[in-house]
């Protein structure tokens, strides 16, 4: 607005890759300081995944809704990032990401620390996201193998 880019988490999320660059003046209004204070660490994470992780597309359609999912399988760890566009007019959208089915996996919300649990197999239908527009999610998780 007026020329000023609006700055939220939606704005941090859609523009994650590995070389962001954030940058804040000494005259931006201290909610722009803790923003950026909470988002800088969730971009740190993702990004190390993004450079040395697998890339799965996960769902792109006509500009309402974006998800990718980034895998670390030497690590065991990676996350699923889910966009919806200010202009989408679905509220949900199922996902059906890359799961190894002989593991359990543990998934945070980096936003609101929300914690989901779910073995691998029951996951091969799929994941849904409802979301209000303007919104994004990002989820890190871990999986380990389960015991026999």
């Amino acid at each position: 607005k007026n020329g000023k880019l609006l700055k939220d988490e939606y704005a941090y999320l859609t523009a994650f890759a590995p070389s962001m660059t954030s940058m804040l003046e000494y005259y931006e209004p201290d909610r722009d300081f803790r923003l950026f204070t909470k988002m800088e660490p969730i971009w740190r994470r993702a990004a190390e995944m993004q450079l040395n992780g697998d890339f799965y597309p996960l769902y792109v359609s006509d500009g309402e809704w974006y998800a990718v999912q980034f895998d670390v399988p030497e690590e065991k760890t990676g996350f699923i990032q889910v966009i919806r566009n200010a202009d989408a007019k679905s509220t949900a959208i199922d996902v059906k990401p890359f799961i190894r089915a002989d593991e359990k996996y543990v998934f945070t919300n980096a936003l609101t620390n929300e914690e989901k649990r779910a073995d691998g197999a029951g996951l091969d239908t799929g994941l849904s996201f409802y979301s209000s527009a303007r919104r994004g999610e990002i989820w890190f998780y871990k999986s380990e193998v389960k015991e026999i």
